[in-house]
């Protein structure tokens, strides 16, 4: 990691069949993700994030057993995400961020039961974002995609970081449930165009960060963000508010 190494990556590291790490992030390797999965049964982390890497995700990758970190971010990979339930059951996290896969996401998220991390923003995906009852998830990052409609995070109970800004998110369901929120980035959705209702948000008494801009969201800020004495940054310009802004905790900076 952290190179200069150019070319490709090797499809004779299928030959390797004890190996355990691939780790050639942030380099300036070039050319497609081999097909090695299906030879690697050891395979714990495959991280290539940070290159210049074209085409798909290899095929074999959903049948390893034994992946448990999957990092491919900020590439030139492309093309539809299709996984399916039984996919990757030890996975911890998944990092597709900034690429240019797209389609539709509702049948492209593995459901491994151990799965920590999310990430799936800087791409081309549409529609409704899939609902997910994933019992140890404690980020999620969509952000800078085309998903619309509702968000239901009811089944991420542990959830701690939330980011979906700029997309076309209309409302949020299951913030009440979500007990262990700290950081909520919603800027720049349509979420003042629905029933949302934000104040939800403030009965998270662990939040730290709040992040609503540019959603047309009105009405009054809620007189309860006063108890939130663990907030120090709300970002909530570009919308329609009325009203007086209320009294706010002594750690807010914005």
């Amino acid at each position: 990691s952290y190179n200069f190494v150019k070319g490709t990556i090797p499809s004779t590291l299928q030959q390797c069949s004890r190996l355990e790490v691939v780790d050639v992030s942030s380099n300036k390797m070039q050319g497609t993700i081999p097909d090695i999965f299906a030879k690697t049964p050891f395979l714990k982390e495959f991280s290539v994030n940070d290159n210049s890497l074209t085409g798909t995700l290899p095929a074999s990758l959903w049948g390893s057993q034994s992946l448990e970190i999957v990092d491919v971010a900020r590439n030139k990979l492309e093309g539809t995400v299709t996984t399916y339930e039984w996919a990757l059951p030890s996975l911890l996290i998944w990092d597709i961020s900034e690429n240019s896969f797209s389609g539709n996401l509702s049948v492209g998220v593995p459901r491994s039961p151990n799965l920590k991390k999310l990430a799936v923003s800087g791409n081309l995906f549409k529609g409704k974002f899939p609902k997910l009852e994933l019992m140890h998830l404690t980020a999620l990052h969509m952000r800078d995609n085309e998903f619309t409609g509702d968000l239901d995070i009811t089944g991420l109970p542990l959830l701690e970081s939330v980011d979906f800004r700029h997309n076309a998110i209309s409302s949020v369901t299951g913030i009440a449930s979500a007990a262990n929120l700290i950081a909520f980035d919603g800027s720049f959705n349509a979420l003042g165009l629905s029933s949302y209702r934000w104040e939800e948000l403030f009965a998270s008494s662990k939040l730290t960060v709040l992040m609503v801009s540019g959603n047309n969201i009105t009405g009054t800020i809620p007189q309860t963000i006063a108890n939130m004495t663990d907030l120090h940054t709300v970002v909530a310009s570009f919308n329609s508010f009325a009203g007086y802004v209320p009294s706010l905790p002594a750690n807010i900076r914005e």
